[in-house]
């Protein structure tokens, strides 16, 4: 009954990933160009102002799905407890166990890009201001 209560802590150690890494561009935002770490994608790349916002708004996104992976991991666990899914149970699973971790964490590294991209293009087209601020 112990390892199924270890199938989530990679998902629970990318929550903590992407708190980690959205505070850091906060506290510490990324200087234009850089080569190691921030937002950077060939839109966001084109001007500082795109960089800056493309940063600003992906650091405030991984700040907010970090701590959604957190929360799934958790209610995984109190799920296997409620439930009393066993070892043999999760071994059947397999596949979907695997799945289980992967899923989330696509699901929030996907949507990441996607909404910051768009983000970025409707500040290219003038739709929308880059509201960079340090009280994000």
């Amino acid at each position: 009954m112990k390892e199924v209560f270890l199938l989530p802590v990679p998902l629970a150690f990318a929550g903590l990933v992407f708190l980690f890494c959205g505070w850091m561009m906060r506290v510490y935002p990324p200087v234009w160009p850089n080569v190691w770490y921030g937002y950077r994608t060939p839109k966001s790349l084109k001007t500082k102002e795109l960089f800056d916002a493309g940063n600003v708004y992906s650091a405030r996104l991984l700040r907010t799905f970090g701590p959604a992976l957190i929360l799934i991991a958790i209610v995984y666990c109190l799920l296997v407890w409620v439930l009393k899914i066993d070892d043999a149970a999760i071994e059947k699973a397999g596949v979907f166990v695997a799945g289980f971790v992967a899923v989330p964490i696509l699901f929030s590294i996907i949507p990441l890009i996607v909404l910051t991209e768009r983000h970025l293009a409707r500040i290219e087209r003038g739709e929308a201001k880059s509201s960079i601020s340090k009280s994000d």
